[in-house]
This record gives C-alpha cells, structure tokens and sequence, in this order.
C-alpha cells in the first residue's frame, strides 16, 4: 500500500498529467482528426508519410510505423542504418511502437537492420516481451525475415566520423547527459550547425480515435557503444 507521503507524492505529479489529458481529449472530441505529428524539421516528410495511410480511413498504428520508416529509409545524422556511428564506428538502432491499447515494442541496440520500427512492432505483436535488445534483437529481427545489411557507414557518416576522429576526446562526467552540453565526445551541434539530436518521434490519431506512436533513432553521434 501507498503510505501517506508517496500518496501526496503521486497526487501531486499525477495532477498535470490529468489535466494535459483532459486538454488533449478537448481538442480531439472537435473532431479534428486524423492528426500526425512528429519532431524536427525532417518530420514534415515522417508526416506527409503517415498522413497517406490517415487520409485513406488506415490505423494510426499503421501510419506511425510507415512515417518511421520512411525516416529510417534516409540519410539523416541521427536515424537509421545512414545515421552516425558510435566512438566505434558502428551504426546501433533503438525503437518502440506503441497501439492504442497502450501495449508496445520495443528494441535497443539493433546493428544492421534496416527498419528496427517493423522489428519493435514485430516484438510486441507475437512475443511476451516489451523490449529486445543487441544480438538478442538482431536474431530475433533475422528469424522474422528481416535482412542483414551490410555493416557499413554511408559516405555522410563516414566523412563525419573521420573528422571527429581527428580531434575526439573522451572525458567521462557523471551525469553529464543531464547537462546543457554533452561534452567533445558527443557534440550537441555539429560543424555545419546542425543539431545531433537523438530521435524522431511520431504521434498520430486514426479516423476512429485511436492514437498510436512510434520512435526511432540511431542515437546521438559518436555515443559510447551500447549507450
């Protein structure tokens, strides 16, 4: 049982919850949907993705999952097998996917499998799991026949990574990922001026009501491996 404190600490945290809630089923009950929405300026292309399965009476399910992989099918520095590597050199993916159920998938550490958001998807749909991770995930993506890629940089990440190379240091803070910076070894903005953020996430609501979401990510750049 919840003693007194922990019941006030709950309340308390539970309150804004609520009321975002109560806000967001406001705007839904307008009958403003389907609705798509998702981070960054690539997620405009994520939506525009989403919305052809939306616009046709499909599943937000279904639609948060095609925007994902319509992201992972680029080259982008922070999604996907085109991604940027860790201080290793190596490409590693995480996802999850979440139905309206609230049940969920989940897979971290992924190497060489092109769309990890169909592989979380897979995880939760036929396993009792909610969360696969490293040679676990990649055999268990292989045995759903998703294939292996080859484990090799594209020509963006390869130049990056080569750049960095030259000059990384590696100075471990604690918590230091909790900070406004996160150190030379993963640079909050690149040399061009863009951001090394670390995923796209996706939310979208169906015709029916449903709303489902999905994220997928490479990580941020030159992350130790296995972060």
């Amino acid at each position: 049982m919840l003693n007194r404190r922990k019941f006030l600490q709950f309340s308390a945290l539970a309150a804004p919850l609520l009321t975002a809630k109560r806000s967001l089923a406001s705007s839904f009950d307008t009958g403003n949907k389907p609705l798509v929405v998702s981070t960054w300026d690539s997620g405009m292309a994520v939506n525009a993705e989403a919305w052809k399965i939306l616009s046709n009476k499909g599943s937000a399910l279904d639609a948060v999952e095609a925007g994902a992989v319509h992201i992972e099918n680029e080259i982008n520095c922070c999604v996907g097998l085109g991604g940027y590597p860790d201080r290793d050199g190596i490409v590693t993916l995480d996802s999850c996917i979440m139905d309206e159920h609230a049940n969920c998938g989940a897979v971290a550490g992924l190497e060489r499998i092109k769309h990890p958001v169909s592989v979380a998807r897979k995880v939760m749909e036929s396993t009792p799991h909610v969360i696969l991770v490293g040679a676990g995930a990649q055999q268990f993506a292989l045995e759903n026949g998703f294939q292996l890629e080859a484990a090799t940089l594209s020509e963006e990440a390869k130049k990056t990574y080569a750049e960095w190379l030259k000059k990384n240091e590696y100075k471990p803070v604690i918590n230091i990922e909790n900070r406004k910076t996160n150190g030379p070894f993963a640079p909050a903005f690149f040399e061009d001026g863009s951001p090394n953020h670390d995923t796209m996430g996706l939310v979208a609501m169906d015709a029916k009501g449903n709303l489902s979401g999905a994220v997928t990510t490479s990580g941020m750049a030159f992350k130790l491996h296995g972060r």
